[in-house]
């Protein structure tokens, strides 16, 4: 149904995800509900198809972190640290071992990026580090200044495809198609999958966030 239509609460609630991505109802793709019909495709993709998603250009870490990593509420909550207790040490771990954060790269005159050229070890673990501060396992603030400035020269390269909708359906046996490579963020008032209806990902990031989800 139309934004307009929703009640004054689920509105607010609707618009304010949108603000935290700084977004407004413009961003919406379409002004009617989403329908994937029974047994047909659709994609959702930068370069092809009726859609286009909203592009947002990261300036550092933090801006994808905010995007599309957990929210901040959830991470500094003591479930979250226990549930992902083993993936906060191994991050800590390969910190550790590949010293990729007390690596100096001003004294040997060489960037941190020259530095994990042809070392298979260092760029793992630069890419670790990465989605290890969106997934909300580490604190960027607990990184050296060259390790985050590095961090920041390659995600502002990063496109974070939006994806706004009010009321979404996937009919049975329709797919709702996310092309590679991402990152998408998916934002809806409602998304209601009947039987046999699927969302294909393709190893994409997607992140899904919505009032409500029905899986029938």
């Amino acid at each position: 149904m139309p934004l307009n239509l929703l009640s004054a609460q689920e509105q607010k609630a609707f618009l304010t995800r949108l603000k935290n991505r700084s977004l407004s109802r413009t961003a919406l793709q379409t002004t009617e509900d989403l329908v994937v019909k029974a047994n047909s495709k659709m994609e959702l993709s930068k370069k092809q198809g009726p859609l286009k998603p909203f592009v947002l250009k990261p300036k550092s870490i933090e801006d994808i972190r905010k995007w599309i990593g957990a929210p901040e509420k959830v991470v500094k909550g003591t479930a979250f640290q226990s549930k992902h207790v083993h993936e906060i040490r191994m991050i800590e771990n390969i910190i550790k071992r590949t010293k990729i954060n007390t690596l100096t790269p001003a004294n040997s005159k060489k960037t941190l990026t020259k530095a994990m050229w042809g070392n298979v070890e260092l760029q793992a673990a630069f890419i670790a580090v990465a989605h290890a501060i969106v997934a909300g396992l580490i604190d960027v603030g607990t990184l050296k200044r060259h390790l985050k400035e590095e961090i920041n020269n390659y995600v502002v390269k990063v496109d974070v495809l939006n994806w706004c909708f009010v009321d979404v359906t996937i009919k049975s046996g329709g797919s709702l198609i996310f092309s590679a490579p991402g990152p998408h963020v998916f934002t809806a008032h409602s998304l209601i999958i009947e039987p046999g209806g699927k969302i294909v990902t393709n190893q994409s990031h997607v992140t899904f966030d919505c009032d409500y989800i029905e899986i029938k």
